[in-house]
């Protein structure tokens, strides 16, 4: 997304963000599964899970502190690029699709930051309203957007946009251009011969 809203949109290179936030992600999980097997490893022989399930917690709250702090990046891109989102439809969908998506993931991690944190037996835990509302309808609702608004086409579809909006645009300027040398009674050959170059620039 951010070569067609602009480079100077983000704080980071697009590639950075794929590099930094997997990695991070990678760990996370991976406490979490360490986490969860040594928990179940514990249920199996009656004894403490504290451990087992700090250890996963840990991993729980610190995807969610990266996933806020992707959405923070990604909302600043979207607020410096808003008059482009504005102007490309499909952009604007695939931005708003993905801020659904990641928002659920959010409220999903902060269910889970508390349901372990009261204990396997807890309130949250014990309550499986809370799990199909807080964690497998949000996850639902996160997974099927991307299936209902595939980025891959609306990338494709932003990217030609985009191209028509840029010609549009020196197309305006060409007239304006014109129209204000007419009205002066200036000699418009060399704006006929300007013309030509972007023109051929094309």
């Amino acid at each position: 997304m951010i070569p067609v809203i602009g480079y100077n949109t983000s704080p980071l290179k697009p590639r950075l963000y794929l590099i930094i936030f997997l990695t991070v992600d990678f760990f996370s999980l991976l406490l979490q599964g360490i986490g969860g097997g040594m928990a179940g490893a514990a249920f199996s022989k009656k004894k403490d899970t504290t451990t087992a399930t700090t250890i996963m917690v840990t991993g729980i709250i610190f995807q969610l502190g990266s996933t806020c702090v992707f959405v923070t990046l990604y909302e600043l891109v979207l607020y410096r690029g808003r008059n482009v989102l504005l102007r490309n439809r499909p952009l604007l969908i695939l931005s708003s699709a993905t801020l659904l998506s990641v928002t659920c993931m959010v409220i999903r991690g902060i269910y889970r930051s508390m349901e372990l944190l009261q204990g396997w037996r807890g309130y949250l835990a014990t309550n499986e309203r809370f799990t199909i509302a807080l964690e497998g309808t949000l996850m639902a609702i996160s997974l099927v957007t991307f299936n209902f608004f595939n980025p891959e086409r609306l990338i494709r579809e932003a990217r030609v946009a985009a191209a028509e909006t840029e010609n549009q645009g020196f197309s305006t300027m060409e007239l304006d251009r014109r129209d204000k040398a007419w009205k002066s009674g200036g000699d418009t050959t060399g704006l006929v011969g300007e013309v030509g170059g972007i023109d051929e620039l094309r």
